[in-house]
């Protein structure tokens, strides 16, 4: 009798158990990339294994005792385990609930994006879900030859169409061209772009695109940074590669194809590229400040 009312008991808990946690009915993706990790569902949300995710995000952590303190740059941590984790962020605890199954601790994709401020959009109807960083946390990484560098700003630029330019209130003596801003003298010379994302299909399309830009001036520009996105129908990023340029001579030229060249269009939505370029203002020489003493009348 004994072994029949413990695999009643066993089977009464499975019966609960199940009944809770269910096996994801979404495809998560990650940043545009299939996410390797646990998932499930539980109260009709997406989980994912917290340790899997943080890794795919790009971020690393550190536990103490049950204490897990989260930072955005990447490296990723050890393994969560254990009951009764608490993760923060910037030193602050983070209102988020873990389900713990099997020994490893799940996060609703929903708390998630709430609390550290991601971008998470799914799509019943496509069987995915994508998890993203906004533009604004995307993180800029500066080279030898651009060590100054902007990283990359919030949002997206729209195209000046002759009104007078402005430049950005965290970047006084900054200018931001898509190639018809007056105050700019870049040019881009030609954007290639291929996308063999077909809709209505389960297949998932290939995105290639890459850019060339021209410095129209006689004088250097400084402080170039370029920027080739993929904007939806919305007008909004859904992906961004950034080339600090640095210093562009008059009349130089910088051809630019992403690496990996290739974006996986998983959502199977429409988009089409766009290049904004970033570079200090450059000085109108007939502003320039006459030598000191002489005010161009005096004798």
């Amino acid at each position: 009798m004994n072994w029949k009312l413990r695999a009643l008991v066993m089977g009464l808990a499975l019966l609960v158990v199940s009944s809770a946690v269910q096996a994801a009915d979404l495809e998560l993706y990650v940043k545009n990339r299939p996410f390797q990790g646990a998932t499930l569902t539980r109260g009709g949300q997406l989980h994912a294994e917290l340790g899997s995710l943080l890794q795919a995000i790009g971020y690393s952590w550190t536990v103490d005792g049950t204490r897990v303190e989260i930072s955005r740059r990447s490296g990723g941590g050890p393994v969560l385990t254990g009951s009764g984790l608490q993760p923060c962020l910037d030193g602050k605890p983070l209102a988020l609930s873990l389900v713990e199954v099997q020994g490893r601790s799940f996060v609703s994709l929903v708390d998630l994006a709430r609390v550290m401020d991601l971008s998470y959009r799914p799509t019943p109807a496509l069987g995915i879900a994508d998890l993203n960083v906004p533009v604004s946390r995307i993180q800029v990484r500066a080279t030898p030859a651009a060590s100054d560098a902007p990283v990359a700003s919030g949002g997206t630029t729209a195209a000046d169409s002759g009104k007078p330019a402005s430049t950005s209130s965290d970047k006084p003596g900054m200018v931001e061209t898509d190639g018809t801003n007056r105050l700019s003298p870049i040019q881009i010379l030609k954007t290639d772009f291929s996308d063999s994302t077909t809709p209505g299909t389960s297949f998932v399309g290939e995105v290639r695109t890459s850019t060339s830009i021209r410095n129209g001036s006689d004088k250097p520009l400084e402080k170039v940074t370029l920027r080739l996105r993929l904007m939806n129908l919305a007008n909004e990023v859904v992906h961004e590669w950034v080339h600090p340029i640095g210093l562009m001579r008059p009349g130089a030229q910088v051809d630019f194809t992403p690496e990996p060249p290739v974006w996986y269009n998983y959502n199977r939505i429409q988009v089409n590229p766009k290049v904004v370029v970033e570079h200090q203002l450059q000085t109108d020489p007939e502003e320039e400040a006459a030598p000191e003493g002489q005010d161009g009348g005096g004798r």
